[in-house]
Order: structure tokens, then C-alpha cells, then sequence
């Protein structure tokens, strides 16, 4: 009996029955541009590395991740005080953090969340707190002196500095003396742009340190927001006459390295408040600014849960129209001012003027 003998078959048929690659399912959506990725993806992005980090790198579940961070929160709401709640922010995990808006911070919001208190220690007790109240002084009293001694005068011999009843719009200052000008347009259009940039940004981290602040106040023993308070007023207040001194001051100046002192002088003034500055006040190292943040982010959605009352706190908390008002009315004569200000500067006679 004759063995059958396969028929021979086509090559075509033959690769029509080998697996066949899987095909990948065509985008139906517009592809997004190489390298654009928005705000809320990237915060995904880093949520996913920071949680695969934990789990492999620790040897965590994702839930026990949670339960981890149920408990920080629960903690936090507990807390008998806004200095426990600074400690508890302080020993988040680096981890936890990687995704976070920070709360940033100066010495008044320092000193409203505690850390100045905390820091007292030995025979220099209240010393701290008698330094924010210098800072608030030369930062209230400073530009306003400035521009005293260039208009008005009173309390120095000899009266203001400039006479501005010989004043007449002349362009010829400017075209003699090109050199110096030229910085001193640059600087001041710099300046008045950094004031009304300056009052956004500290608007948006006012309003979120003081309802992140009146909130946990609302469930600890002496929560007092007033440092918050005079913070926002310090800031508006200091921004505005610190334009209008560096108006004046820089029109005295003949040389270009003067006007560069004088404008850092005027921006070291400003910035007296931070954290780690020229002042031993707090370091930023006190400030937990990423872990604050963390706090503020999570208690949204992790409130309610681990304590049914975080509702019924989070409905008290509410900000002043006044202090919105000073912010914006600041910021947006920042804004004017950084057209209108150079265009007088150019056409000041400041020699004539500069009767004393």
C-alpha cells in the first residue's frame, strides 16, 4: 500500500496560515504635540512613578500606601495645634510629594502656623517674634521714607529733594546723558513688571495659606490668622511705595553703577519677608512648604472619609473682599505703571528739578 504524499502548497498559502503580528487599533483622536503634556496628565504621570516607587522599592501594596496616607490625614485633623500640623507635614515621605502644589512661605505665615513659637528657646525667648515686627516696620516705614525725602521732606534738614516747581517735560536730560537712561528705563520697566507679576503669584499663595490656615484653625486651640492678615497688608503696601520710591530715587543717579545699588537696595526691601534670607528668622528648611501643600491637596477628597465633621468645618472658612481688592488695585497699578512710569522718567528734567 503507497504511502499519500502531501500536495505541494503555494507559498501564499502558506503564509496566509502563520500567525500573523497583532495589529495595532488605529488613533481615532488628533495626536498631541511632541513634548506637550498638560497640567493635570502630568501630575497622573508623577502620582503613578511616586506609587510604583513605593510599592516595588518598599515591598508596599497600593493600599497599604492608602491606609498610610488615611492615617497621616486623620492625624492631621486631630491635631491639638497648627505646630503639630507643621511636624506632621515635616515627616511626609519624599515620595508622597513628588506631584504637590507647594504652600509657599515668609515670616508671617511662620509665625501664624506656629514655627516662630517653636523655635523660642533659652534666654533670647521673643526675640523672633520682636524681629517680624522690625521687618514689618522697615518694610511699612522704608519706601515711605524714600519718597518723603524726594517730595515732601519733612523731618530732614534742607527739605525734598526735588523742586518740582522747575519742572518741564524736555527730552534734552535724556539725549546729553543716553548712557545711564538707557539702564534706568530698563530697570524701571523691570521693576514695576515684578510688582505686578509679584502680586499674583502672592495673591494665589495669600488666599491659599489663609483657607488651608483658618480651616485646621477651626479644629485646634489658637489658631490666630492676624499675622496672615498683616502679611496681605504688608505686601500691597510695600509693593506700591517701593515703585514709586524707585521712581524717584534712580532719577538722582548720573551713574550706571549707582542706579544698580540703589534698585537692589529697593528689591532687598522688598523681598525682607522671605524665608532664608538675610535675616536668621526662620530657614526654609523649617517652612514645610511641599508637605503643607500635600495636606491642602488631599484633604479635598480624604476629609470626609477618615472624619465625617470635615464638612461641616470646611463651610466657615471665608475670605475678606478687602484684602481681593488691595491685591488686584496693587497689581494693576503695577501694570499701568510700567508704561506710564518710563514715559515720565524720559521726559523728567532731573538735573533742573534736583534742587537739593
Amino acid at each position: 500500500m503507497q504511502e499519500a504524499v502531501p500536495a505541494e502548497r503555494k507559498p501564499d498559502e502558506v503564509q496566509a496560515e502563520m500567525p500573523q503580528p497583532e495589529q495595532m487599533p488605529q488613533r481615532t483622536d488628533a495626536p498631541r504635540a511632541a513634548g506637550r503634556k498638560n497640567r493635570a496628565d502630568m501630575k497622573k504621570s508623577l502620582k503613578s512613578i511616586a506609587e510604583r516607587m513605593m510599592t516595588h522599592g518598599g515591598g508596599q501594596s497600593l493600599d497599604a500606601i492608602s491606609l498610610k496616607k488615611e492615617a497621616v490625614m486623620r492625624e492631621v485633623l486631630d491635631a491639638d495645634t497648627l505646630t503639630e500640623v507643621v511636624h506632621i507635614a515635616n515627616s511626609i515621605p519624599v515620595e508622597w510629594l513628588m506631584d504637590v502644589d507647594e504652600i509657599p512661605g515668609n515670616v508671617f505665615r511662620a509665625w501664624a502656623f506656629g514655627i516662630l513659637e517653636f523655635r523660642k528657646r533659652g534666654k533670647y525667648y521673643g526675640l523672633r517674634d520682636l524681629t517680624v515686627i522690625l521687618v514689618f516696620l522697615v518694610q511699612v516705614l522704608g519706601p515711605v521714607a524714600v519718597v518723603n525725602h524726594a517730595l515732601v521732606g519733612v523731618g530732614q534738614e534742607g527739605g525734598a529733594y526735588y523742586d518740582w516747581s522747575n519742572f518741564s517735560p524736555s527730552l534734552q536730560e535724556w539725549a546729553n546723558n543716553w548712557n545711564a537712561n538707557f539702564l534706568r528705563m530698563f530697570l524701571l520697566m523691570a521693576y514695576w513688571m515684578n510688582g505686578f507679576i509679584s502680586m499674583e503669584d502672592s495673591w494665589e499663595d495669600w488666599q491659599r495659606a489663609f483657607l488651608f490656615h483658618a480651616f485646621l484653625s477651626k479644629g485646634s486651640n489658637g489658631g490666630n490668622n492676624f499675622s496672615l492678615y498683616v502679611g496681605a497688608f504688608t505686601k500691597c503696601w510695600c509693593t506700591f511705595w517701593c515703585c514709586i520710591a524707585t521712581f524717584l530715587i534712580i532719577g538722582q543717579l548720573t551713574g550706571p553703577l549707582d542706579v544698580l545699588y540703589d534698585i537692589l537696595g529697593m528689591f532687598f526691601v522688598y523681598g525682607l519677608d522671605s524665608l532664608g534670607g538675610d535675616l536668621n528668622l526662620v530657614s526654609e528648611s523649617s517652612w514645610p512648604a511641599a508637605g503643607l501643600g500635600w495636606i491642602e491637596e488631599n484633604l479635598e477628597h480624604m476629609g470626609a472619609k477618615v472624619r465625617p465633621e470635615y464638612n461641616s468645618r470646611k463651610g466657615q472658612v471665608r475670605i475678606s473682599p478687602i484684602v481681593r481688592s488691595a491685591f488686584l488695585s496693587v497689581k494693576y497699578f503695577c501694570l499701568l505703571g510700567v508704561i506710564v512710569a518710563p514715559a515720565i522718567h524720559i521726559m523728567t528734567p532731573w538735573f533742573i528739578i534736583a534742587g537739593n
